[in-house]
């Protein structure tokens, strides 16, 4: 069992996922945790400075992916760092 202080932490990094799913999805908590896990990677890749829009932007991508099935991490993470869509996103 993690301690709370971590759990705390990762809820925290992970609002902008959890905020953005909508009670139209049904997501059990294993999805819930590929997500932010998926979240964290790709707000690390690209650097902690994103501004909320990216954030919001990555999350977004992210729940869209899973809505549609996807739970494989390495999926969710090109899905989130794909370009099209109002791009910016890195460089």
């Amino acid at each position: 069992m993690r301690p709370t202080h971590d759990l705390n932490r990762r809820t925290a990094r992970a609002a902008p996922v959890l905020r953005l799913v909508s009670p139209d999805y049904c997501f059990d908590p294993e999805a819930l945790a590929i997500l932010c896990t998926a979240y964290d990677r790709v707000i690390a890749s690209l650097g902690a400075c994103q501004p909320d829009a990216d954030r919001e932007m990555i999350a977004t991508r992210l729940i869209e992916a899973a809505a549609k099935g996807q739970r494989d991490p390495d999926e969710l993470y090109r899905a989130a760092c794909s370009k099209p869509r109002g791009a910016p996103l890195g460089s």
